[in-house]
């Protein structure tokens, strides 16, 4: 599965899918969708994930070099076999 920059940043910012969820006033299904490249957030909240993170959009949902293993963690796409 296609993974966006927004996991990463949220996780070195240390927060969970629902506090982002908090605080742009969606739900936490919206964020791991838009994380996982499931479909992308509408104008609004693609603003509002912006100003949360002081970050453009654009890098924001960007494709991520990194995948996800079990728990949630980040690991190198090395070893990650292309699709």
């Amino acid at each position: 599965m296609a993974e966006t920059h927004l996991r990463s940043i949220r996780y070195q910012r240390g927060e969970t899918q629902r506090d982002v969820a908090n605080a742009i006033g969606c739900t936490q299904q919206c964020v791991y969708y838009w994380e996982n490249a499931i479909v992308r957030p509408r104008p609004r909240f693609a603003k509002k994930l912006s100003d949360h993170f002081a970050r453009p959009i654009a890098e924001l949902l960007a494709p991520n070099e990194t995948t996800t293993q079990k728990g949630g963690r980040p690991r190198s796409s090395s070893s990650i076999e292309s699709a």
